[in-house]
């Protein structure tokens, strides 16, 4: 089985897309929430700290920026934000713009999305991304410099399994956060 690993660059197997340049005159307190770099940390993509797009500004050039849940995003700037990856939780039908400067990974074919985030996120990933980031004081990731990291790839099978394996384990971790809040409230 071992000899079925092998390292590859990222940009045979996923794209990163940056997101769109919002005006900040344009954000407020009301609207779709829009993903900024300080959004994405722990691994996660925390939304209780955004701005916000108002609707009747959304044209049809801001479809591609609409994320999904499940989408895995990376800080592509910022002095201790570069190089950090999350994942996006949703709930059904709710919306949330990407910003720029913060990347989106699509997934090509023979890769499993949820595979991929575990790698990248791993703390081995976030850092040769950080130090991967160029520039004097505020390193920048281009996505051409993250394309060209090498992760390790498996059989799509394998991905799914050790995906879901993962997966399952990170639903535990939450359901007992979630416990735990609850027992301390009631205490």
């Amino acid at each position: 089985m071992g000899s079925e690993w092998r390292l590859e660059e990222i940009g045979q197997y996923a794209d990163v897309y940056s997101g769109f340049a919002f005006k900040s005159k344009d954000l407020g307190d009301e609207g779709i929430p829009v993903v900024k770099i300080k959004n994405v940390n722990n691994k996660v993509v925390d939304l209780t700290d955004t701005q916000f797009f108002p609707e009747k500004l959304v044209e049809d050039k801001h479809d591609k920026y609409l994320l999904k849940d499940g989408d895995v995003l990376v800080a592509m700037t910022g002095q201790g934000s570069v190089g950090r990856v999350g994942k996006l939780r949703l709930q059904s039908n709710q919306k949330v713009l990407l910003n720029q400067r913060v990347g989106r990974f699509v997934a090509k074919n023979n890769l499993d999305l949820s595979y991929f985030y575990y790698v990248v996120s791993s703390s081995y990933y976030e850092e040769l991304l950080f130090s991967a980031g160029t520039g004097s004081g505020q390193p920048n990731l281009s996505p051409d410099v993250i394309r060209k990291i090498e992760i390790p790839i498996l059989p799509l099978p394998e991905q799914k399994a050790i995906a879901h394996v993962l997966g399952s384990l990170d639903d535990r971790i939450e359901l007992n956060r979630r416990m735990n809040g609850t027992l301390e409230a009631m205490a």
